[in-house]
C-alpha cells in the first residue's frame, strides 16, 4: 500500500471500519510513513474538536412544516392530463425528449467540470503547501494559474458587483491585499491579513462551497456558533468554509478552533456585504 492508496482507508481506518486484512495493511504503512501518520493525527485531531462542539436543537415544529409541504407537492397533479387520467402522448414524448436532453448535457459538463476541479484542487494544494511557511510564494501560485491582479475594494466592488466581506469587529487584521482570481468555479475575489502574530490569513469569497480545493486532506463538517463548517487541518493551522450570506467565505491560516469561531462572527457582521455595488 502506497500513500495514494492510504487516502482511500485513512477516514475507515480511524472509525475502525476496515477488515482485518486492510487494517493490518494500513497499520504496517502507517509504521514506515511519517507523512501519513502525521495526517492521520491531524484526522484525530479535527475529529476531537468535532467531538466537543454541539449541533443545536431543530426548531419547533420545523418537521411538522416539512411534513405538510411534502404533502401538498403529492396532491399537486404533473401536466395536462385526458380524460382517462394518463398523460397525453405527446406531452409524454415531449417530456421524454427534454429528459433526454437535460441527461446528455449533464453528462457532457460533469465530464468537463470535473476535470476543471480536479485540476483546481492540485493548484490549491499546493498553495495550501506553501502558504503557511511562504504565504508569498504561495499566492504567486494562485495569481500564476488564474490570472490573479491586485485590486482596490472599490475595484473589487465594480468588477465583481458585491462588495467583499471585510471584517466588521474582533481581532486586529490588516488588510495587506486584495485579489481577483479567475477561477473554474467563479470570479474569486481573496484578501490576505496580517495578524497580531505576524502570520498571515487568506480569506476567499466566492460563489459556491468548493470541497475540492482541500482535495484528500483530513476534514470534517461541524458547527460554529450555531453555523455549519467545512474544517480542514493544513499542517499546524486550520482552514474553514462555511455559508456566509449569498455567497461561501474560505479563511485559511487560523490557528485553532476558537479563531475559527471568531472570526465567522468578525466576517458575518460585515456591513458592507449587504450593499450591492453601483
Amino acid at each position: 500500500m502506497n500513500c495514494s492508496s492510504l487516502q482511500h482507508y485513512l477516514s475507515a481506518y480511524h472509525d475502525d471500519e476496515l477488515a482485518p486484512d486492510e487494517r493490518a495493511e494500513v497499520e504496517a504503512h502507517l509504521e514506515s510513513c511519517e507523512h501519513c501518520a502525521a495526517k492521520l493525527a491531524a484526522f484525530r485531531e479535527i475529529s476531537r474538536v468535532a467531538a466537543e462542539l454541539h449541533d443545536p436543537a431543530a426548531p419547533l415544529g420545523m418537521w411538522e412544516e416539512i411534513q405538510a409541504k411534502l404533502q401538498r407537492e403529492r396532491r399537486t397533479p404533473y401536466g395536462w392530463r385526458n380524460a382517462a387520467g394518463s398523460l397525453a402522448p405527446r406531452r409524454l414524448l415531449a417530456t421524454a425528449a427534454l429528459v433526454f436532453v437535460a441527461i446528455a448535457a449533464a453528462l457532457g459538463i460533469w465530464r468537463y467540470s470535473s476535470d476543471e476541479h480536479r485540476q483546481m484542487g492540485i493548484a490549491f494544494n499546493r498553495f495550501l503547501e506553501e502558504f503557511n511557511a511562504n504565504p508569498a510564494a504561495a499566492q504567486r501560485i494562485l495569481l500564476a494559474k488564474y490570472e490573479g491582479r491586485q485590486v482596490s475594494t472599490a475595484e473589487a466592488a465594480h468588477e465583481l458587483r458585491y462588495h467583499p466581506r471585510l471584517p466588521a469587529q474582533g481581532p486586529t487584521l490588516q488588510l495587506e491585499g486584495m485579489y481577483v482570481l479567475q477561477m473554474p468555479c467563479c470570479k474569486c475575489v481573496e484578501s490576505l491579513y496580517r495578524q497580531q502574530d505576524g502570520t498571515t490569513l487568506a480569506v476567499f469569497e466566492h460563489d459556491d462551497e468548493e470541497p475540492a480545493w482541500f482535495s484528500e486532506r483530513p476534514a470534517i463538517r461541524a458547527h460554529c456558533n450555531g453555523v455549519p463548517a467545512h474544517l480542514v487541518q493544513v499542517d499546524n493551522r486550520l482552514a474553514a468554509t462555511w455559508k456566509c450570506g449569498q455567497r461561501y467565505l474560505t479563511l485559511v491560516g487560523a490557528r485553532d478552533l476558537n479563531q475559527v469561531a471568531e472570526l465567522m462572527h468578525c466576517f458575518e457582521g460585515s456591513p458592507a456585504h449587504s450593499s450591492q455595488a453601483r
